[in-house]
């Protein structure tokens, strides 16, 4: 599993968003790529990519990087 994220910002309304994006390596050669996009410190919609995700493969290592790193710093900016 690999976790690809950065924020955007859109200049010209001045609102930031997060976008996280999360590479799967599958079985079978078969790689997917899941992103979700919401406002910068929103982290509702990280429930709904552990969902997609945990339907693919065991999402343990995403929650865990969402929980312990990336909520913890988006909370605090």
């Amino acid at each position: 599993m690999q976790i690809f994220f950065f924020t955007l910002e859109e200049k010209w309304e001045e609102k930031r968003f997060v976008y996280v994006e999360v590479g799967l390596n599958l079985p079978g050669s078969v790689d997917v790529v899941v992103a979700s996009q919401c406002r910068y410190g929103d982290t509702a919609v990280y429930d709904l990519l552990l969902t997609i995700v945990g339907s693919l493969t065991d999402a343990v290592p995403l929650q865990t990087w969402l929980e312990e790193t990336w909520i913890p710093t988006v909370m605090q900016e």
